[in-house]
């Protein structure tokens, strides 16, 4: 059998008039749809650099390998032959225990919001993959059979962690909640 060659993506992004959320989400769809290359470019670009940087780093395997004053170059690393959908399934779930676990011990008063909103980026990470990796499953059979995954087990896969996700979003909103409500909290009340 012939080692299977990538195909080659490239998408670019002007980001030109467009606030950061237009941005991100411009971004989010190109990993999602399977760009390996992502190109930002336009002017204002030096003053949103930290921004756009931070927006790279919520995707696995996507690093940036240019930057200059008008353009950034992010380029997907990602191996699909390293990635189980099983495991990243068992990722999710382990970090979330931790995030309703350290959510429960703020009722106690004890402040954990920082830490639970590190753990909720990892998930969202975590999110993103999965997302990625099951479109390409359904838009191409060879990715479904690398991967073993029917469309329904795909769909299937899909909402799990979609709920995942959204159970490690809660998560951490109940965390900031505590956190903000600090020493006014009736911790009797809350149990």
């Amino acid at each position: 059998t012939k080692p299977e060659v990538k195909q080659e993506k490239e998408i670019s992004i002007n980001i030109e008039k467009k606030d950061l959320t237009t941005i991100q989400r411009e971004i989010t769809s190109a990993y999602i749809n399977n760009y390996n290359t992502i190109v930002i470019h336009g002017d204002g670009l030096a003053d949103q650099v930290k921004d756009i940087r931070k927006i790279l780093h919520d995707f696995v395997a996507l690093e940036i390998s240019e930057l200059t004053s008008t353009r950034i170059v992010a380029k997907d690393l990602l191996n699909l032959q390293e990635i189980s959908v099983d495991k990243t399934v068992r990722r999710m779930d382990m970090i979330i225990r931790s995030i309703v676990q350290d959510s429960i011990e703020s009722i106690d008063g004890k402040n954990m919001y920082e830490s639970v909103y590190y753990r909720d980026f990892d998930v969202n990470k975590l999110y993103f993959l999965m997302c990625r990796i099951l479109k390409s499953s359904l838009n191409d059979s060879r990715v479904a059979e690398k991967f073993q995954i029917t469309n329904t087990q795909g769909m299937a896969s899909w909402f799990l962690s979609l709920n995942l996700e959204n159970i490690a979003d809660n998560s951490k909103n109940i965390c900031l909640h505590l956190k903000n409500l600090g020493k006014d909290v009736n911790t009797k009340e809350l149990k």
